[in-house]
């Protein structure tokens, strides 16, 4: 099933990027190459011990994929500083608003205090 994932994963990858903009890239071809194996091996019957076993290995490989995102990792914490500070700014902010609100609502229990009732059952009315 996971074979069958990672077939149409590389598929969808050739359609969108194209064959050859797709061999270009060296990781690709690994995981072509991954990809074509683990299928071969699949239809030949995975479970007894094929002339694949040993490629069996390089499927752990697979993991070192995520190193490509370790070169992102210079922006992505200039990215994350940027948030962290935004946040501290908006926090700021809302507490600012709160004081506001809370002002007001204090000043408007002073002012209209007693005015408002409920009179006979009826609806809020001035007095």
């Amino acid at each position: 099933m996971c074979s069958l994932s990672f077939f149409v994963e590389m598929c969808v990858k050739m359609f969108a990027m194209g064959v050859q903009q797709y061999l270009s890239e060296s990781i690709n071809i690994f995981d072509g190459t991954l990809v074509a194996v683990s299928l071969v091996e699949a239809i030949n019957g995975g479970s007894n011990a094929s002339s694949f076993s040993s490629l069996r290995t390089l499927r752990i490989l697979r993991v070192l994929r995520v190193t490509r995102l370790l070169r992102s990792l210079r922006y992505m914490s200039v990215i994350i500083k940027v948030i962290s500070a935004t946040i501290n700014s908006a926090l700021y902010i809302a507490l600012l608003f709160l004081l506001i609100i809370f002002v007001y609502s204090v000043l408007g229990i002073q002012i209209y205090k007693g005015k408002l009732g409920v009179t006979n059952g009826q609806d809020l009315a001035y007095r």
